[in-house]
């Protein structure tokens, strides 16, 4: 059984399962231009305060999983679409950390759901205070995610991979940032009575449905707001307070996924109101272009997030004192067991020495070097831990991924391999030097190399011991020679090698594989 525990606490332990990819709408946040974002507007170009200074947002993380517990993607891949959502802003000056403990939420009506009220209440139930919420679910209302500028942020696991953007995408509608179509998500009309004909001119406004994306819940059910947004000129006349209300962020009229050109351009041509014809920019990860069309945020888009976080969420600032960025100048070492060697299956144990500034390690122990299926996965605060029981006579790969709350970018450091087996009083010589066999996996009648810290040695005897200590077999090394043969009669299995050189023995451990 694999064990995945969580960074800091297990709050719900959930088991991993495959996803599969879903057809979602792309965003189902309807967000229009608050009065916070029209007023900063309002002053025309805005001026970064202290743009070089990196502000640190703290967030929540919520997995949502079925009643059984069945759902949730790996940490090693929440990790990566952390980093991803981290290099999305950083040319913000803007770096989100992990708050606490990531918590596991097993709620089937919540894991699927199909109503944005059903996702507001869920947050209600589980929002952490002072940080921004994340929810990941598998279906948040047909979308493949959606904010809520009350509550939180919805995404939908097969849309949160680490080359997706949409994560980035609604944390910009968090920090006050509207489409760049603003106004179009219903087609001209909010209920898509009228939908666009791109050839045509375009209205000089449309309307859309604003009801549930309001700064504040709107308990009753009958309750429906139509907004109006006016449509962006092609020459940048109404930038001002059309649209998004940006003037760096161009007309675009593609309220639905679309694809681009090497240079990140529409493929569709569209038709302001004057009558001049456009196409729009993918480059915005605020636009509804596909993610490899998207790069970043423009620059008023930025001084907008960073003036929404002073201003409007200061209780976002100041929480936690950043870690330093963690610092490997070379791959962490391994300190027991050491490459090849055999440890008990039934009390095996890993140790490796500290990373500078990580606070917990992600280990993951598979028998294949792969990792394409896991025996062991679990999160570690100390340098060391113990394994549950591993099966006798098997090779396993181990790996560690160092992190703190602060950074998720460190990739995985592969420690090496080792045999579980049985250990018996062969297996700690007093006087046992350096011997090593490669490959360490072999079958029956090959040849294999070895090395020996002695570089001249006569007489050498090699016995064969297998896992229950019994003595297998006795062969013979030429004088000099690098290369020993596998006894052809050896059944397959774990065997450990006592290498003979006068008075001296050395120990090695080899794998004959059927």
């Amino acid at each position: 059984m694999i064990r995945s525990y969580l960074p800091f606490m297990l709050i719900v332990v959930s088991f991993q399962f495959a996803l599969a990819q879903k057809p979602l709408n792309y965003c189902g946040t309807l967000s229009g231009r608050s009065e916070w974002l029209q007023k900063f507007q309002a002053n025309g170009k805005p001026v970064e305060k202290d743009p070089e200074e990196i502000l640190y947002v703290p967030i929540s993380i919520h997995m949502l999983g079925t009643n059984s517990g069945a759902g949730p993607f790996s940490l090693d891949r929440l990790f990566n679409i952390i980093c991803t959502l981290n290099s999305d802003f950083e040319a913000a000056n803007i770096h989100f950390y992990l708050k606490g403990d990531v918590h596991y939420i097993n709620r089937t009506s919540w894991y699927k759901h199909d109503c944005i009220r059903t996702g507001a209440r869920m947050m209600f139930a589980g929002n952490i205070p002072n940080t921004i919420n994340n929810y990941f679910v598998d279906d948040p209302a047909g979308n493949c995610g959606y904010n809520l500028p009350y509550a939180g942020i919805a995404v939908a696991y097969s849309c949160a991979k680490p080359t997706d953007h949409t994560w980035a995408h609604e944390v910009g509608h968090q920090l006050s940032l509207p489409h760049p179509f603003l106004g179009w998500e219903g087609g001209i009309t909010h209920d898509n009575t009228q939908p666009p004909r791109f050839t045509n001119p375009a209205p000089e406004k449309v309307t859309y449905d604003y009801t549930e994306f309001k700064d504040s819940f709107l308990l009753f059910k009958d309750t429906l707001v139509i907004d109006t947004a006016w449509v962006e000129r092609a020459d940048g006349s109404n930038c001002r307070f059309a649209a998004d209300g940006f003037c760096d962020t161009e007309p675009d009229y593609i309220a639905y996924r679309w694809n681009c050109d090497p240079d990140s351009i529409s493929f569709v041509t569209q038709t302001d109101p004057a009558g001049v014809k456009f196409k729009s920019e993918g480059r915005w990860i605020m636009s509804y272009s596909a993610d490899n069309c998207q790069k970043g945020f423009s620059s008023e888009q930025i001084a907008a997030m960073r003036a929404n976080i002073r201003e409007e969420k200061p209780w976002l600032l100041g929480q936690d004192a950043p870690l330093n960025a963690i610092s490997v100048p070379e791959a962490p070492k391994s300190i027991y067991p050491k490459f090849g060697e055999i440890i008990p299956f039934d009390r095996a144990a890993l140790s490796w020495e500290a990373v500078p500034n990580a606070t917990h390690y992600l280990v993951q122990v598979s028998r294949f070097s792969s990792y394409s299926i896991l025996s062991y996965s679990e999160v570690v605060a100390g340098t060391e831990i113990d394994l549950p029981e591993l099966l006798n006579g098997r090779a396993y790969y181990w790996r560690i991924r160092p992190y703190n709350a602060f950074d998720f970018c460190q990739g995985w450091y592969d420690m090496g391999s080792f045999l579980a087996g049985v250990v018996t009083s062969v297996d700690r010589p007093e006087n046992g030097a350096v011997f090593r066999v490669y490959p360490n996996v072999t079958k029956p009648g090959m040849e294999v190399s070895f090395t020996t810290e002695d570089e001249i040695y006569h007489s050498n005897t090699l016995i064969w011991w297998d896992m229950t200590g019994r003595k297998a077999a006795v062969t013979s090394l030429q004088p000099n020679s690098r290369i020993l043969q596998v006894p052809d009669y050896l059944a397959s299995g774990m065997y450990r090698l006592q290498l003979m050189n006068g008075k001296k023995s050395s120990f090695s451990s080899i794998l004959i594989a059927p």
